[in-house]
Formats: C-alpha cells, sequence, structure tokens
C-alpha cells in the first residue's frame, strides 16, 4: 500500500478521512456525517478525485484572468500534457479539446455524414461495426449517423458472453441490409463496405482491456486502409497508458474527469483522417515526403492546410480555460508519482537521521520544498495547526495565493518516460488490489462476477503473470468489479455501503440493451436486434432496472479499503 498512502498525501478527498476505516469505535459515523463524503471511494469509474496539483492550477487560472496572453498559453499546455500522457504525436495527430468524451464523438459523428458533397465518408451502402460493450456515447452518434444518411448497416460485435451470436438475430438474412451481421469476431463482420469501426479500450463494466494495436492492424488490413477506427478510451486512462501513436488509432476520445482531471474532453486524432473528413487528400509530394500515413509538419515546400485553421474549424467559441489548466495540473501529477521511487528513498533517508519534533523537508507535487514536523515514531508529519490534518495544513499551504500567482509556467515538463513510470506505479498497485478483491468475491457462492469467460481463465492462469510490461498492459484487467447478487437487489447493496461511508454505484451505466442481455442481467429472454431496437436504444428505461454494483478502484484504494467494504457486505442478512 506504499504508492497509495503516496498518492493520497496529495488528493483533499482524503486529507480528513483517509484512516476513518480504521477506527472501530463510533465516532467513525459521526465524523463521515460531519464531512458529507464516504471515506472509501469506490465509484472512480464514475469521476475519480482530483489531486492538489489540479485545484492550484485551476484556481491560478480563476484568481488570475488574462484571456489573451495566458488563456492562449494554457490551452497550448494542455494540449501538449495530454499528447505527453495519451503518447499522441505533434507531428502526427491533432489533439482537440471539448467538454466531454460524449460531446467529442457526437460532433466527430456529424463530419462522418454524407452531405451530398464528394467530403462525406459515409455513404449509403456503407457499413458501420459497432462493440456492444461499448459505453452509450459511442453508440448513438454512430446509430444516428447511419440513420440520417440512410441504408447504413450497422453491425454490431458481442462479447464472448454470448452463446450464441445467432441467437441475438430476427433473421439470418443479410442480403437486404435490414437487419445487422452479429459476431463475436470481428473479421466476420468487415467488408469491403466496412467504413468506421467504434469500439473501446476497456470496458466500463467489464475491465477487460482490448488490444486496439491488434484492432487497427485488422481493421485496416481487411479494408485496404479505407475503414476509420474510433475509440473510447474514458475507462482505460486512468489506469494504462494508451500509447495512441503507436496504435494506429485515428480518433482517441478522453474525459479528463476519469483521469484525476477536471470536466474536460479531449480527441486525439490522427492527421490524415482529420484531412480525409474535410475533404482534402494528401498530394503525391506530401506522401513523399511525409509516408503514407502521416502529415509532415517540418517541409515548407508543402502546401497543407495549417493547424491553426484545422482547430478553428473544430474548436467552436471558447474553451474552458480553468479545466485547460487543470490539464497542466494533472500533468505536475503524473510527474510526482513517477518519481515515487526517489522521493520515497530521500524521505526515508532523512525519516533516519530526524528526531521527535526535527524540521524536515517534504516535496511538494509542484516540485517545491516545504516544511514539515515529523514524528519519528511514525514517519508522518505531525500536526501544525489545532484541529487541522497535517495534509489540510499542507492544502491550505499549497493553495496560498502569492504561490498561485508566482508563474503561470508548469514547473515540471512531464516527459514521456515519466507517463510510462507513472503508469507502472498505478499498474503495481491496481493489479494487486484486482486479485485480492476477486478471490474474495469468488469465495461468495450468492455472488455472479460479471465478467467474459476468457477474464476468468486468465485470471487463474499464474503464467499471465509472466508476460512483459507492455504485453500486461494489454491484456490486464482494470480495477473493476462488477456483480449482483442472488438474493440482495444492487440498490439495497448500495445503500448499506453508503450508510457505512463506501461510494459505490448501481445501475447499467449507459450500456447497450444489448448488452445487458448479453450478460443476462435482469433479462429472461433472449434478445432480437431488428430496426426497432435499434430506434428505441436511446430511450431505454433504466430508471426501473436494478442493474448490478459496480465496484472502480483506484491507485490510491488500499486493501484496507477492500477489506471495511468485504466487513460491510458480509454483516448484510442474507449475503452469505
Amino acid at each position: 500500500d506504499d504508492i497509495a498512502k503516496f498518492a493520497r498525501r496529495y488528493f483533499p478527498f482524503f486529507f480528513n478521512s483517509m484512516d476513518d476505516h480504521h477506527n472501530k469505535d463510533k465516532s467513525t459515523t459521526a465524523h463521515r456525517h460531519r464531512h458529507h463524503h464516504p471515506t472509501i471511494f469506490f465509484e472512480n469509474a464514475g469521476g475519480a478525485q482530483i489531486p492538489i496539483t489540479v485545484l492550484q492550477h485551476m484556481n491560478q487560472s480563476l484568481i488570475y484572468r488574462d484571456r489573451c496572453r495566458i488563456g492562449s498559453n494554457v490551452k497550448s499546455q494542455a494540449r501538449s500534457m495530454l499528447y505527453t500522457l495519451l503518447g499522441g504525436s505533434i507531428d502526427h495527430h491533432y489533439m482537440f479539446l471539448g467538454c466531454n468524451a460524449t460531446s467529442l464523438l457526437r460532433d466527430l459523428a456529424k463530419r462522418y455524414a454524407d452531405d451530398g458533397s464528394k467530403s462525406g465518408f459515409v455513404k449509403k451502402g456503407d457499413e458501420i461495426i459497432i462493440r456492444t460493450e461499448n459505453h452509450l456515447a459511442n453508440v448513438l452518434p454512430w446509430v444516428e449517423l447511419a440513420q440520417s444518411v440512410g441504408d447504413v448497416t450497422i453491425r454490431w460485435w458481442t462479447t464472448t458472453m454470448s452463446k450464441s451470436s445467432s441467437s441475438l438475430l430476427s433473421s439470418t438474412s443479410s442480403a437486404t441490409n435490414k437487419v445487422p451481421l452479429v459476431s463475436a469476431k470481428l473479421q466476420d463482420l468487415i467488408t469491403s463496405k466496412t467504413r468506421i469501426v467504434a469500439v473501446s479500450h476497456a470496458s466500463n463494466i467489464l475491465g477487460q482491456v482490448r488490444n486496439i494495436q491488434s484492432i487497427c492492424c485488422e481493421v485496416k488490413s481487411l479494408t485496404s486502409g479505407k475503414a476509420h477506427v474510433i475509440v473510447d478510451g474514458v475507462a482505460a486512462v486512468p489506469h494504462i497508458y494508451s500509447n495512441v501513436d503507436t496504435s494506429g488509432v485515428d480518433f482517441y476520445v478522453v474525459s479528463c474527469h476519469k483521469l484525476f482531471g477536471p470536466h474536460l474532453g479531449g480527441l486525439c486524432a490522427r492527421k490524415t483522417s482529420v484531412l480525409e473528413l474535410m475533404g482534402r487528400e494528401m498530394t503525391k509530394q506530401e506522401k513523399t515526403v511525409c509516408g503514407s500515413n502521416d502529415v509532415c509538419n517540418e517541409d515548407p515546400d508543402v502546401e497543407r492546410m495549417s493547424d491553426g485553421s484545422v482547430y478553428q474549424s473544430w474548436e467552436v467559441g471558447t474553451l474552458n480555460y480553468e479545466g485547460c489548466s487543470g490539464v497542466v495540473g494533472l500533468g505536475e501529477y503524473f510527474s510526482t508519482l513517477a518519481r515515487f521511487d526517489s522521493i520515497q528513498s530521500d524521505a526515508n533517508k532523512t525519516r533516519g537521521r530526524s528526531n521527535v519534533g526535527q524540521e524536515v523537508m517534504s516535496t511538494s507535487s509542484g516540485g517545491k520544498q516545504q516544511l514539515q514536523t515529523s514524528n519519528q515514531s511514525t514517519g508522518e508529519p505531525c500536526d501544525r495547526e489545532e484541529g487541522l490534518s497535517p495534509n489540510h495544513v499542507q492544502c491550505k499551504e499549497l493553495l496560498n495565493l502569492s504561490l498561485l500567482l508566482e508563474s503561470s509556467e508548469p514547473r515540471d515538463i512531464l516527459q514521456p518516460e515519466q507517463v510510462v513510470e507513472a503508469y507502472r506505479h498505478i499498474n503495481n498497485v491496481e493489479t494487486s488490489l484486482m486479485d485480492y478483491m476477486l478471490f474474495k468475491f469468488r469465495s461468495y457462492p450468492l455472488v455472479r462476477i460479471i465478467e467474459e469467460e476468457t477474464m476468468k481463465l486468465d485470471d487463474m492462469n499464474q503464467q499471465q503473470k509472466q508476460f512483459d510490461a507492455q504485453q500486461q498492459q494489454e491484456q490486464k484487467r482494470l480495477p473493476i468489479l462488477s456483480f449482483i447478487h442472488d438474493r440482495i437487489k444492487p440498490s439495497e447493496i448500495v445503500r448499506v455501503c453508503y450508510e457505512n461511508g463506501i461510494a459505490c454505484r448501481h445501475g447499467t451505466f449507459l450500456s447497450t440493451d444489448i448488452f445487458m442481455r448479453e450478460s443476462n442481467i435482469g433479462m429472461t429472454s433472449s434478445y432480437a436486434i431488428d430496426d426497432s431496437s435499434i430506434q428505441q436504444i436511446n430511450t431505454m428505461s433504466r430508471s426501473e432496472k436494478e442493474g448490478l454494483v459496480r465496484l472502480s478502484l483506484a491507485h490510491y484504494n488500499t486493501k484496507g479499503d477492500i477489506d471495511f467494504l468485504l466487513g460491510v457486505l458480509e454483516s448484510m442478512e442474507d449475503w452469505c
């Protein structure tokens, strides 16, 4: 739990609650009610907590506003930071910013429509493949696109939870293009008419990470490069390195509030794909200079649309500069997390030389040095202000106005190797937590975990641990556990958890009705995918559905959090 404890020092959410679940006295409940929030957070997939560096930069942006100078500067810094966090390249990609992933995907889909000009990417007779596990944000825009263009076939790529794809079809005829084909195998769905393949890097319910590079290679190969791959990376990026530049993906979208950041969306778009949608093909000279896959930004003799013109076309109106500033702070946190080993080593050396009450230097998230009083017996900072935890005091110091106005420049420039190292630490924490939680939950006879059969086999196969780091990232399971109980409703489980200071959630999490039926959640009859089901996909009545319980962890969660949760669940009548 060393990394998790280290991380919690930078998240205000934990400043007054991080150890409450270890207390067994009655004051714990009173403390939770006094601070109006739970002490254990297992709802990270809905929106993660944010580190103090993000707050610091957003406050700076609000306190001192200068749109022309600071606003433009912080927007550029945010793009650069997202390039680095996602593994994109300024030479090969655009980084479009927007409100969130949902709005970015909706705007993107509109650009694919055939408006009667030669620039229409999707035309009558074309086909779109959608993964059934997708969040509706990466489903509805493509369904609406197919309906607006007309005579566009949607084919559904199911998970391996579907025992028989044919049972999901209302008809086996595909000659009329009225009924979409359904299969758990991507190669069965791709045809020469495939123009879009919309997938998720990881499901926000299953937590299974998909090999995006492999998917892109298969799609490009079978369509001769004519299809675009659209990836929703929202659920994945808080846990794994996307490495967009090497994946071959055309569009990769994220929501920063799931990535410990502000409410801001980012769309990492391959430049060649953007130009295709804008009705402009690369010239032979450009292809010679830049290669057939990417646009070159270095040759001044190559005539091309300027990046500024592209951004003006794709980003309408004033961006959220406070959110952009928060993304810069997010990069600082990743830089700090990447230096965990060296920071801990320095702290241990200092701790060994210090006596009780000695002032020692502590590295803050911004790279500044601050004085804190260390207690020799615990190694933790002592209270410096009566009634406040030392972390709360640190929060006040970091938000000091003079510090906020000191500079508009980021203190640390995030390097790609730091991002990889930070994700390595995240992976170490989360893999251990998920293995432990799965082991415990599989011992409960009345609990059914929502997962693919292949996920069960991977968890049981110890040879999986021998894979190198890249393979683990490609195949790992995110720290998301979704389940249903044979006797207790999901809503009741969540209610009891909240009463005991545990934040979690139940429902269908904006999943497709198709996926919920694949998972056999609240459904007893076979489901037929037809035109009417597509029409109804946007009007599914979820309010009356219990759905499932989802526990989503992050690198600041601990084994102690899980143990406390298990104790609460086991205390419920009928749990076992």
